[in-house]
């Protein structure tokens, strides 16, 4: 339990917080205590221990890998889905850190791309972006043929149908841009995706994540790509992979008699973990940087991360 918030605290009341033996013999300079007052350097009293507690919160955001896109006029993957919430750590403790890779283009004459890969720390998991109806954070592009799913920010919906009216992509924030009936042969841009302020924002354009690929066109533009998600193919032009660490979804192919086996669709782009608190560095694994006062863990690939 946390120490008091006010009047007296004891030393075996230290002792006990970090789970060390009441008796044990501790000076306030010991690195144990300095973790649970959260006082790296510098003079230190027992009242800096007012209300801390073993155990801290953190904020965590996960984002799964973004869908791959489908070959010859293909509709664009679905974005990875994302989940952040606040969860207790407690120090000495090492959690493991999952980041999803994003999925396999489509491979062969109409060949469908794979799901990207599930993204997880703490508890909170988020599933791979979708390539057909499964789980998606945002809408992949619509192949020239139809139109393109909708859904809710980071929740997963299917996608709209390619040209055989097969479902293409997952769905999620914001609406897939236009299909073939608003659009002629262009292929739809892919859906947006969740944009994060400044917690989680990391600069360099990084502020969205799990955009949807852009669809392939029928001899005309492929779907454009929006934050992330991967540009959907034409005739000429194959498709381009979502970005890395973004959890976008490949672009959709618009080749037109791609011979077998030969596949120009986009793959999805990897997810990302990042944990976030407030203050100095407390823990290892990841990246780590600082920003607005707080120090941030950033896990593009899978690892561990010790309180």
């Amino acid at each position: 339990m946390p120490l008091p918030s006010s009047g007296t605290i004891s030393m075996s009341q230290v002792n006990v917080e970090p789970g060390l033996s009441s008796t044990a013999l501790i000076s306030l300079n010991d690195a144990d205590v300095r973790t649970l007052f959260q006082k790296a350097s510098g003079t230190i009293s027992l009242s800096d221990g007012y209300g801390k507690a073993n155990a801290y919160l953190v904020q965590v955001l996960v984002v799964s890998g973004g869908g791959g896109g489908r070959n010859r006029h293909g509709g664009g993957g679905g974005g990875g889905t994302v989940a952040w919430s606040n969860v207790s750590v407690t120090p000495g403790t090492g959690y493991s850190v999952v980041v999803g890779a994003g999925g396999a283009a489509g491979s062969g004459f109409n060949g469908f791309g794979t799901n990207g890969g599930n993204s997880s720390v703490f508890g909170l998991s988020t599933s791979g972006g979708g390539v057909c109806g499964a789980n998606g954070g945002s809408g992949g592009g619509a192949s020239a043929f139809d139109t393109p799913g909708s859904g809710i920010s980071g929740q997963g919906h299917d996608g709209g149908p390619d040209g055989s009216g097969i479902c293409c992509s997952g769905g999620g924030d914001g609406k897939g841009g236009a299909g073939f009936a608003v659009a002629g042969n262009n292929g739809g841009a892919g859906g947006s995706g969740g944009q994060f302020g400044g917690e989680f924002n990391l600069g360099g354009g990084i502020d969205y994540y799990a955009a949807g690929g852009g669809g392939g066109s029928f001899n005309a533009s492929g779907g454009a790509a929006v934050h992330g998600g991967g540009k959907g193919g034409d005739s000429n032009v194959s498709a381009l992979n979502g970005v890395a660490n973004t959890g976008g979804g490949g672009g959709g192919d618009g080749g037109d008699s791609d011979p077998p086996g030969v596949g120009q669709s986009g793959a999805g782009g990897s997810g990302i973990v990042v944990v976030r608190y407030p203050g100095s560095q407390r823990a290892t694994g990841g990246s780590v940087g600082s920003k607005d006062g707080s120090t941030l863990h950033i896990f593009t690939s899978s690892a561990t991360y010790t309180a």
